[in-house]
C-alpha cells in the first residue's frame, strides 16, 4: 500500500541512521515496521528497517547540492 511520506510519521532509532544517510530525492526506500497510532488520520510507524530499493541516477534528481 503506498501513502505519501508526508502523511507517515516515522519513528527511527537514530543509532540506525547511517542506514539512511546517503538517501537521494526520488530514491524509492522500503518501509518496514509497525503502525502504532493513526492520530489526526496519519499514520505513526516505529520503523524497524529502511531499504534502498532503487537509488535514482543523478542526472535525474531534482535537487543538486551546490558547493
Amino acid at each position: 500500500h503506498t501513502i505519501p511520506l508526508a502523511e507517515m510519521k516515522l519513528i527511527f532509532p537514530r543509532k540506525k541512521s547511517p542506514e539512511v544517510m546517503d538517501l537521494e530525492t526520488g530514491d524509492k526506500i522500503q518501509v518496514v515496521g509497525t503502525e502504532f497510532s493513526t492520530a489526526l488520520d496519519e499514520p505513526w510507524i516505529d520503523v524497524e528497517h529502511i531499504k534502498i530499493l532503487e537509488k535514482t541516477e543523478k542526472h535525474e534528481r531534482k535537487h543538486q547540492p551546490e558547493f
